[in-house]
């Protein structure tokens, strides 16, 4: 199992054959897709298929300018200078095209990557969750099924604030009747934070998922009749997702691992998607936002929803120019310092939702 994919997940603890097990649980987590315009929601129905293929692009020693960013509302993170040193394709098949078959018949789909061929993992979907049903990998020739931890990956629908947090425990004897480990996995998401991306392939409107899975071993002895506590080992793993409107994407479109500190990025990763331009044409409007004077050469005006709202001027090629805080039901802009040409004004709620978008032209 290569070095890049062991980093690549932010569980990659040396657990025996833990490693392979967290593994997979995370690549769960990495696929669930889809964040529709209007309110930005990740939904079963637009999930990863089988026959889907995805390509990930690695940056193994990212800039140190890469950094997490900031949570909350109307956020930006510039991820312009990642670099792309190594690729690795995802597949989604059947599980009946795959060398553990007969372990998962009831499972859903099966997941596989070109740098691991030795090891897919197994889910089922619902309408309401995706449950993660175990993993198949060979360990030195030999064949292990490992469907421990089974468990609900996501929860549908997902959108900004939302959090889930679950805790599975498993007891194993290490030595007959005088050493046990007590693990405790603690897994926590939450969808802490919405705005623009920028990657190398363009910008995009993103949500960001905060994960975290920590690892407790805790180490008894039999003292007597009792069992005695004389070690404990605590592996905290934080990883950062942002998931994009794109229903081509059908993956995180960046990834973050972080160091047990969550001060340093280990590894970043990030995939080609529909740039802005053209994602700006499938927005559903959801108001009718005018501009006027519309060419400007001052200020635009536009009337609004009740409540607050974000308002961001972009070029037309991508580039944020300009973001406002706005109140009121009656709206105006100062673009008089802005260059002459077309931009796009997009009007976001305090959730991400996008009333609508308006182009307009600076004389």
């Amino acid at each position: 199992m290569s070095y890049v994919k062991l980093t690549k997940n932010f569980d990659r603890i040396f657990h025996g054959n833990r490693i392979v097990q967290t593994k997979i649980i995370i690549y769960c987590l990495l696929l669930v897709n889809t964040l529709a315009f209007g309110q930005i929601t990740v939904d079963h129905a637009q999930f990863i298929s089988v026959g889907d293929s995805i390509v990930e692009h690695y940056d193994r020693s990212p800039n140190i300018n890469i950094t997490p960013g900031d949570k909350g509302e109307n956020v930006t993170w510039d991820f312009q200078f990642l670099e792309s040193d190594f690729t690795d394709t995802l597949s989604i098949v059947s599980p009946s095209k795959t060398r553990f078959s007969e372990h998962f018949s009831a499972s859903d789909i099966a997941l596989c990557l070109s740098s691991t061929p030795d090891v897919a993992s197994f889910f089922n979907k619902t309408d309401d969750n995706l449950q993660y049903t175990g993993t198949g990998y060979y360990d030195q020739s030999k064949m292990v099924i490992d469907t421990q931890n089974k468990r609900s990956i996501l929860k549908y629908p997902l959108q900004y604030l939302d959090e889930d947090y679950q805790v599975l425990k498993e007891e194993k004897i290490l030595f007959k009747d005088s050493i046990k480990v007590l693990t405790t996995l603690e897994y926590h998401y939450k969808v802490d934070a919405w705005g623009d991306l920028k990657l190398p392939t363009g910008l995009f409107f993103a949500l960001r998922v905060k994960r975290s899975l920590t690892i407790t071993d805790a180490y008894y002895k039999l003292s007597g009749f009792w069992w005695e506590k004389y070690q404990e080992k605590i592996f905290p793993n934080i990883t950062y997702e942002w998931w994009t409107d794109n229903p081509n994407a059908k993956h995180h479109i960046a990834y973050l691992v972080m160091d047990s500190s969550n001060e340093k990025v280990l590894h970043a990763s990030f995939i080609p998607a529909i740039p802005f331009k053209e994602k700006i044409e499938q927005v559903k409007q959801n108001f009718d936002l005018t501009l006027y004077p519309n060419p400007a050469q001052s200020v635009i005006n536009m009337n609004l929803p009740a409540g607050k709202k974000y308002a961001n001027i972009y070029s037309f090629s991508g580039q944020l120019v300009h973001s406002e805080t706005l109140f009121s039901e009656k709206g105006q802009i100062n673009v008089s310092r802005f260059s002459s040409g077309l931009y796009v004004l997009v009007l976001k709620s305090d959730s991400g939702e996008i009333f609508g978008t308006s182009k307009f032209i600076k004389r």
